[in-house]
């Protein structure tokens, strides 16, 4: 060994003490391993230092692609080192796969990954972990059939109870994003007795429950079942208040109380938006945030995962997201200003989320210039761009039917027949509870324009139906609305006029109680008003909520960053991000 390589040892030894210790000190630890490279080291040694560094940059610094460039190197030198360095060689490669699927570019690595797959069946631990990495890479392609083939290849060739299970619910994972399928309910069932089975004080009985809980919670609540997703939630809020104080191994972060928390606050978050509890998403949303910054700052001071930073910009991303629509609803134009430019700010960090995200606030901004932008020219340019961008199929869907609905509202006859066929009902009716009511309710306002008065009322009872089974409180008072709007001669309608309000009222939506205080006047001028409503009171309400709705425009308006805002319509935010003095 040479003088060099004893150097090198000692300074590798020096960095892994630095590292490990309390607290750690990473920039020391890697400035050691870094001066490794100055000496003069055998090709075997010289391949074991880029692997170290290449670790130490990719979990304890946000330099990806010099740690990818370090971890190439080893994995190219030791691919020459034969068998020997296969297991460390492995290793390297498989933070190289990380790497490559968080930057969206897991295709150009399936390949290699399939062959090294065989190199890793006698290092169980490798294997598996290759199988997910593949299998994430088709479900990132959109490729649920080579996805679940992979993943039941993992499933034939494991002993180990735990992992089959992993297996199984990453496979439900996949039906879910991919085919929008629930798994079948008997299988979820074994899946959940085989869990409730393990030894409870072990972390991952605990992690592997929620996974299960955690995953259907997101599918329901992703399709607007807030109905549905709600026994799931108890269960979840229950877990987390149960195990609040339960001892963590240090070495294993899943199912961290923290992280688990802050998970359970954003799908409650959702929850209240989906149901139109404003206050309380708030209350949750201010809980999440501080345990997103708290944790942020955690990791910023001890050894993490790969990908936890990104995983908790992507559920403060959830939170601005869904805020973004509340403010929006309820006129507070500045607040929805400050969800939009938090979820620009995270997002503009990774390219990834930057592709993902920047449609979303293009959609959002779209909404925000119909409620407070007099120029309609703003909203339909931010439109444009979301639908041309959006990637998901059930959110551009939902994109376009909001499109068509803007689109006659302001009798942009060529813009809604240019789009007709991406919301006609064969395109919709197969889809998500919320994006079926909202494609109800596009029909319902183009089918009373055109006077179709057979497919108006079919539209209506579907949405109703539709709307009732899964608490879509706000389709069911629009629909009610447009309902009781459009036939208002027949005095049986007064009633579900009121029954508008009574649901209106708990909304937040000054434009939809506007619009219902308006109809019920109209009923009382032809002498059919109910008992229970007086006049007096109704006229009120209109003043209170026209001021409302003219107050939140003229505070757009007057807001620096409101211009920023509708002129934003590029991929470069940063005239929006820069925050008025």
């Amino acid at each position: 060994m040479s003088s060099g390589d004893h150097v090198a040892l000692g300074l590798l030894a020096m960095g892994e003490c630095l590292r490990t210790q309390q607290p750690p000190k990473f920039k020391m630890a890697i400035k050691c391993v870094l001066s490794c490279f100055k000496q003069q080291m055998s090709t075997q040694l010289l391949a074991h230092c880029h692997l170290v560094y290449g670790k130490m940059l990719y979990f304890h610094t946000d330099q990806i692609d010099e740690a990818k460039e370090n971890l190439l190197k080893s994995y190219k030198m030791m691919t020459t080192l034969g068998d020997v360095f296969k297991e460390a060689r492995l290793q390297a490669f498989c933070i190289i796969c990380e790497i490559y699927i968080i930057n969206g570019a897991g295709p150009q690595i399936a390949s290699q990954l399939k062959n090294e797959m065989a190199a890793a069946k006698s290092i169980p631990s490798i294997y598996n972990k290759l199988i997910f990495y593949l299998a994430e890479i088709f479900t990132l392609e959109g490729n649920a059939e080579d996805a679940l083939k992979i993943l039941e290849v993992g499933i034939q060739n494991n002993p180990s109870e735990t992992l089959i299970i992993y297996y199984k619910l990453t496979k439900n994972l996949v039906n879910m994003r991919i085919k929008g399928l629930i798994c079948d309910p008997e299988e979820m069932a074994v899946v959940s007795q085989t869990i409730q089975a393990l030894p409870q004080h072990l972390p991952h009985a605990l992690n592997l429950r929620l996974f299960a809980m955690g995953s259907q919670l997101a599918f329901w609540l992703s399709r607007g079942q807030a109905k549905t997703a709600r026994q799931f939630l108890k269960i979840m809020q229950m877990d987390c208040q149960t195990n609040a104080n339960a001892p963590m191994p240090e070495d294993f972060l899943w199912g961290e109380m923290d992280a688990l928390t802050i998970l359970t606050c954003v799908f409650t978050v959702v929850h209240c938006a989906e149901t139109c509890l404003l206050e309380k998403a708030i209350k949750y949303y201010g809980v999440a945030t501080n345990h997103i910054k708290g944790l942020a700052l955690k990791y910023s001071t001890k050894p993490y995962e790969a990908g936890v930073i990104r995983c908790l910009d992507r559920m403060r991303l959830v939170l601005e997201e869904v805020l973004a629509q509340m403010h929006i609803i309820s006129c507070q134009p500045k607040a929805a200003i400050t969800n939009m430019r938090s979820m620009l700010d995270i997002s503009s960090r990774h390219l990834q989320l930057a592709e993902e995200y920047y449609p979303m606030v293009h959609l959002l901004m779209a909404n925000y210039c119909v409620y407070f932008e007099e120029n309609a020219d703003y909203a339909d340019k931010h439109f444009a761009i979301a639908l041309k961008k959006i990637k998901d199929r059930s959110l551009n869907t939902m994109a376009h039917l909001q499109a068509a609905l803007f689109y006659l509202s302001h009798c942009k006859q060529a813009d809604y027949y240019s789009i007709a066929d991406r919301v006609a009902q064969r395109s919709w009716e197969n889809m998500a509870p919320s994006v079926v009511a909202m494609g109800h309710i596009l029909h319902i306002y183009h089918t009373y324009l055109f006077k179709k008065h057979n497919e108006f009322r079919s539209h209506v009872v579907a949405c109703l139906e539709v709307s009732k089974r899964e608490d879509l409180f706000r389709s069911h008072s629009i629909v009610f609305q447009m309902f009781s709007t459009c036939f208002h001669g027949n005095p049986q309608n007064v009633l579900s006029g009121i029954g508008t309000l009574q649901w209106t009222k708990k909304l937040f939506d000054h434009s939809l109680l506007l619009w219902t205080y308006m109809h019920i006047a109209e009923i009382m001028k032809k002498g059919t008003a109910p008992t229970n409503v007086s006049e007096e009171e109704t006229l009120k309400n209109i003043r209170i909520s026209a001021s409302a709705l003219r107050d939140s425009k003229v505070e757009a308006a007057n807001d620096p960053a409101h211009k920023a805002l509708i002129n934003w319509l590029d991929d470069d935010p940063s005239c929006f991000l820069q925050k008025e003095s």
